[in-house]
């Protein structure tokens, strides 16, 4: 009897579990699209694979060049703690941001009322596969989109 309630349990835990990872997968791509990324880059092709916490973009020949992910607004302190990697961003995007440039990947973090949004460039040799000023253009677009419901 035990192991039969046991089993139940396990059952109602994984399809929780799935059920909820369904609900927040795909959360994100109306903040992003492959065709804004390509749009403020300049490059055709680009392609996206989204996670439970972001996405992700990629070239036509399969190289990740954006990754952007989407966490909970206590993750911005922990990024501000940072001082020597991490300086604000002037203007600021949503309500405070912070940059990792001249630091390798360059990385753009900022806060909004309901998520801590980074923006990273993927590094390839010594550079970055998407310029600081683009990275700036979508984390504003990004921020334009996020309503504070």
């Amino acid at each position: 009897m035990k192991l039969v309630r046991a089993l139940v349990v396990a059952g109602l835990l994984l399809v929780s579990a799935v059920f909820q990872s369904s609900l927040v997968y795909g959360a994100f791509d109306g903040y992003l699209s492959a065709a804004d990324v390509e749009r403020i880059i300049g490059q055709r092709g680009i392609t996206i694979k989204q996670e439970a916490t972001g996405l992700r973009f990629s070239r036509k020949d399969g190289t990740e060049i954006l990754r952007v992910r989407f966490e909970e607004p206590s993750v911005f302190k922990t990024i501000t703690k940072d001082k020597s990697n991490y300086r604000p961003l002037l203007p600021p995007i949503g309500m405070e941001s912070v940059s990792g440039v001249p630091r390798m990947p360059y990385m753009i973090a900022f806060l909004r009322k309901k998520y801590t949004v980074t923006v990273t460039s993927t590094v390839q040799g010594p550079r970055t596969l998407v310029s600081f000023p683009h990275l700036q253009n979508i984390a504003r677009l990004i921020d334009s989109r996020i309503t504070d419901k």
